[in-house]
């Protein structure tokens, strides 16, 4: 074979090879599972993203008026109207919240953490293709607590997560699915990387609410705009007897993060919110048979969130600001969910269909 036809196929080669690993690394940036900030040159990287909060949503706001923030996302935890179709009776958490606090219900357009949040926080709508948390346009973003699909490198508990090979497999795995059409079998392995964590990495236990409050403290005495992020992923696995427990140790120790934070001024507001609702119905036997009438308490199972708004003074500036934001903020006419290549997918609905 001539010289320069070997050089050519093997730049080839290398060629592509490289485009596919730009590719796969592009894409285990955007749609990883685990959403994971794992390298200085992904902070750079991301001040440069097209993904920057629209304006009137509650992100271009915190941003734009410089505050400290701290955002508890209780992940699929029940909205108030949701706790009695659930599990028939009442919220202590709910309860004791809504006496002083503004309250929002809604619906989301989505039933996925990442791009549910991005579109609540940011007004990010799915094909944007920009997830939460690091990917919304947040200026400074804290991220407290590592779980099993979110991390900061500096996160707490953190290192009960290591790294290993079977993120990147899987991620490998979605850009084929993604952008070849393949079905590969799921890998459901990490979450056994659960069962690493010790039993204090959670929003209900005192050691860790201990450790975000000294990070809070030392840290927001040199800095005027900051957003500290605590996602609480125990509601995926309530059940009646669970969420009786985790309903009153939320409200223990988001009053104790209230009274530590808010009172001696270290941040100037706390957003306590939910992503989606439990999802116990599976929305895709619905889809798979073509038939795309949602019911209401499927909707509401699946698209239904809420949102607290709490500061030092409940009739303040930033309350009432962003009470307006919220509640001028129409509920998007469309659903998505994740279709099997774990890409977000509309869902045709009928005229009929009251959002």
């Amino acid at each position: 074979m001539n010289k320069k036809i070997k050089f050519l196929i093997s730049f080839l080669s290398l060629f592509l090879t490289f485009i596919t690993l730009i590719r796969v690394l592009e894409y285990r940036y955007k749609y990883s599972s685990l959403y994971f900030k794992i390298s200085s040159f992904r902070n750079i990287a991301s001040k440069k993203t097209k993904c920057i909060a629209k304006s009137g949503s509650i992100v271009n706001y915190l941003n734009k008026e410089k505050l400290k923030t701290l955002i508890i996302v209780l992940d699929g935890f029940p909205s108030n109207e949701m706790v009695n179709s659930y599990y028939e009776k009442n919220s202590n958490f709910h309860n004791y919240m809504i006496k002083d606090n503004f309250y929002h219900y809604g619906k989301s357009i989505i039933n996925s953490s990442s791009f549910s949040l991005a579109y609540l926080l940011s007004k990010l709508e799915p094909e944007s293709n920009c997830t939460y948390p690091f990917n919304i346009g947040s200026e400074n973003t804290n991220f407290l607590l590592a779980s099993i699909s979110f991390s900061d490198q500096n996160s707490i508990c953190r290192k009960y997560l290591p790294f290993k090979l079977n993120p990147s497999i899987r991620s490998l795995k979605r850009f084929i699915r993604k952008n070849y059409m393949l079905k590969i079998k799921k890998d459901y392995s990490y979450q056994n990387y659960e069962s690493n964590f010790d039993e204090w990495c959670y929003l209900n236990k005192k050691k860790f609410i201990n450790l975000a409050l000294d990070k809070i403290r030392k840290e927001s005495k040199n800095r005027k705009n900051e957003t500290y992020i605590i996602h609480e992923m125990q509601a995926k696995r309530f059940n009646k007897e669970k969420f009786n427990t985790l309903d009153k140790d939320y409200l223990k120790n988001v009053e104790i993060l209230r009274r530590e934070l808010l009172e001696n001024e270290h941040i100037d507001l706390i957003i306590v919110m939910s992503d989606h609702g439990l999802r116990k119905t599976n929305i895709k036997n619905i889809l798979d048979k073509k038939n795309n009438k949602l019911d209401k308490f499927t909707d509401d199972d699946h698209y239904s969130y809420f949102i607290y708004l709490i500061s030092k003074n409940k009739n303040s500036k930033i309350v009432s600001d962003l009470k307006n934001l919220i509640t001028d903020q129409k509920d998007f006419k469309k659903r998505y969910y994740l279709n099997d290549y774990n890409y977000p997918k509309e869902i045709k609905l009928d005229n009929k269909f009251e959002f």
